[in-house]
């Protein structure tokens, strides 16, 4: 869950730093003011590198699932026999 967190703040962090490498005048209205060697095109390629270390975070830490046929049972006159499956879900832990 935290991993989520912690890629949706850098996804929107590389979101406002592609906004500000866009658009400059933006940082010209606002108080903020970059170091030179931040603007620019390094700006934006590390806003996409946060973008995309974000989007990873978020979504690629994905459980995986296993789907499972258990068999339904009936009990006759001759024993026991398998009258239908039953589809069960569970998480593989890794």
């Amino acid at each position: 869950m935290n991993q989520k967190i912690i890629g949706y703040v850098l996804s929107a962090v590389g979101l406002a730093g592609l906004l500000v490498s866009s658009f400059p005048k933006i940082l010209e209205q606002t108080s903020l003011k970059l170091p030179e060697i931040l603007l620019g095109k390094n700006l934006m390629i590390g806003s996409v590198i946060l973008i995309v270390l974000g989007v990873v975070l978020s979504f690629g830490n994905k459980k995986k699932q296993e789907t499972v046929e258990v068999p339904i049972y009936e009990d006759d006159a001759k024993g026991r026999r398998v009258v239908a499956y039953k589809r069960e879900i569970y998480n593989k832990k890794k």
